[in-house]
């Protein structure tokens, strides 16, 4: 028997076949070897308790079976309820990042202006730091025997 979803819904879809061909959650797990917990969360539609995305596909296409659903509705059922899962979670991310760089107030953007600047002075310092360092000493000029001869002994 295969019962066509009133909605959208894999879980719904899910639970009116089971209520249809009159079995219960316990029967369905006994049936698929699946936890009755997890049979319940499919039913209820939450997939955020729920291992990975491979066992809860073939979770939901062995109760399909069991209920005598179509596996192929159920399974599209799901790949829908996903896409727009993960749709609304892309918009919620979006629209939390706009309004974070929308409450950057002038005086945010002057902060981040002014760190910035301070970055860039303190890498041109150390760059010339660097190139001081590296320069060779300046050659000294040949020695003539009379420096030697009025230099101070030291020994």
């Amino acid at each position: 028997m295969t019962a066509r979803p009133a909605t959208h819904d894999f879980g719904a879809f899910l639970r009116q076949a089971r209520e249809a061909s009159g079995l219960s959650l316990d029967d369905v797990a006994r049936l698929t070897r699946v936890r009755k917990g997890w049979l319940e969360l499919l039913e209820a539609s939450d997939l955020s308790q729920l291992p990975a995305a491979v066992f809860v596909r073939g979770w939901v296409s062995a109760y399909a079976r069991a209920v005598g659903a179509d596996g192929r509705e159920a399974a599209r059922l799901l790949a829908a309820h996903v896409a727009e899962v993960q749709a609304r979670s892309e918009q919620a991310e979006a629209s939390r990042l706009s309004e974070a760089f929308n409450k950057l107030d002038s005086g945010g953007r002057r902060r981040v202006g002014f760190a910035l600047a301070v970055i860039v002075l303190i890498i041109a310092a150390s760059l010339m730091f660097s190139m001081l360092l590296r320069r060779p000493a300046p050659a000294a000029g040949p020695i003539s025997h009379a420096t030697l001869s009025t230099a101070p002994f030291v020994g």
